[in-house]
């Protein structure tokens, strides 16, 4: 019954893997090559503890949640790269928009003779770098 759940959960991942592999090849091709890997143990455990002698623990079930959480933990530093880097872009994109609005702010109100000139806005160097 275990391996057929077992199966049921790895054609899940098969399919996310699928629905993934024009965006992400890479990630696509991990997720199906574990997709696979995980199905053939389902169905032949003694294979899975053979392999984790081979690397000195005493059952495959231990190695497969050694294997499991320590791919679990890469994830997440690799999630949390991308999240630091999506937020870094986020400000210098909010900080271009706010040195846009105020020029454009700047430029478009009249200024009467008797009030004092405006301070200068501060201007960001042009970057070679598109939007997007």
């Amino acid at each position: 019954m275990i391996s057929f759940l077992l199966t049921v959960l790895m054609s899940a991942v098969l399919a996310m893997a699928l629905l993934m592999r024009r965006r992400s090849p890479a990630v696509a091709l991990a997720f199906a090559l574990v997709s696979f890997v995980g199905t053939w143990f389902a169905w032949r455990p003694e294979d899975l503890n053979a392999l984790a002698h081979v690397f000195g623990v005493g059952r495959g079930a231990d190695l497969a949640l050694y294997l499991g959480l320590s791919l679990s933990f890469l994830a997440l530093a690799a999630l949390l790269l991308q999240l630091r880097h999506l937020q870094n872009r986020f400000t210098h994109l909010a900080r271009e928009v706010a040195l846009i609005q105020a020029r454009q702010v700047h430029t478009s109100t009249p200024v009467s003779f008797a009030a004092a000139e405006p301070a200068p806005v501060p201007h960001a160097p042009p970057t070679d770098r598109g939007v997007g």
